[in-house]
């Protein structure tokens, strides 16, 4: 398993190229790249706002002495149990199998075209993946890779999803992944109520003390894009009309005018040091 996927030919398009042949976050939602969607989004919401229509011509990466070299030692020096899609955090020898493992591993594979090309070895790494969703809430949870943060479970989780529609699984797993609070949210259909979770999160929910009490819009910001890939992951890949339009519509909207035009990224006025650049 490990030398197949080592000398595995790249056969799917980078999630990005598709995303510019096609004009459209459909299909990446739908593949379950999530970050790349997340990044799609964004930036098609600020060129639009900005009036750019046309989208500047970009020289490609060449990518193959990645996926020649690093691909194979990462395999070697994180692969706990390959076949069963289990892998450690952090390098081996002698450390655990984590969820973010395996979830890191099935993010990478996908973006390079290298997941398992067995039907049996996806559901595999699928199961794994699965095994961390707690029953009663729908977070993912891994107490090996206990992290005490204001990020999580909202990041571990929507990574898990993604992972989960790359890896084919059946619409209903996907489906039972978004927790009954990001449901229930999206549901709602109610632009206040959206307001009211996410402005919190912008402006003050997140304060760190290393920036002296002000707001950590990393961490906040990972639960931002959370929520939206929770809700994008709701569908299903025969889902033609979009079940959660009307929130994502609203978050991408709600993302630009939040958007720091020089800088480019999410940036309160209250993000410490930031400020002073």
């Amino acid at each position: 398993m490990v030398a197949s996927l080592k000398q595995q030919v790249p056969t799917e398009a980078h999630p990005m190229r598709a995303l510019r042949r096609r004009g459209d976050l459909r299909a990446l939602r739908r593949r379950g790249d999530w970050v790349w969607w997340c990044v799609a989004a964004w930036t098609t919401t600020v060129e639009a706002t900005a009036g750019e229509k046309n989208a500047k011509a970009t020289t490609p990466y060449d990518l193959r002495p990645f996926e020649a070299v690093v691909i194979p030692r990462w395999l070697d020096r994180f692969g706990v149990d390959v076949e069963a899609g289990r892998f450690s955090y952090l390098p081996q020898p002698s450390q655990p199998a984590t969820l973010y493992g395996t979830v890191d591993a099935t993010h990478l594979l996908a973006s390079c075209g290298r997941l398992p090309s067995h039907t049996a070895t996806r559901a595999a790494w699928a199961r794994t993946i699965t095994e961390y969703r707690q029953a009663a809430t729908g977070w993912f949870e891994d107490a090996a890779h206990d992290e005490p943060s204001a990020r999580q479970p909202y990041h571990r989780s929507a990574s898990s999803v993604a992972a989960l529609r790359l890896l084919g699984a059946s619409g209903d797993d996907v489906r039972a992944g978004p927790p009954r609070k990001v449901a229930a949210l999206v549901a709602a259909n109610n632009a206040s109520a959206w307001e009211a979770v996410f402005d919190p999160l912008y402006y003050d929910a997140c304060p760190s003390g290393k920036l002296d009490g002000a707001q950590n819009i990393h961490s906040c910001g990972q639960i931002i894009g959370a929520y939206a890939v929770l809700a994008a992951m709701l569908g299903t890949e025969d889902d033609d009309d979009e079940i959660t339009p009307a929130f994502l519509e609203w978050w991408t909207r709600w993302l630009a005018r939040r958007t720091d035009r020089a800088i480019g990224v999410l940036c309160p006025t209250n993000n410490g040091s930031l400020l002073d650049r």
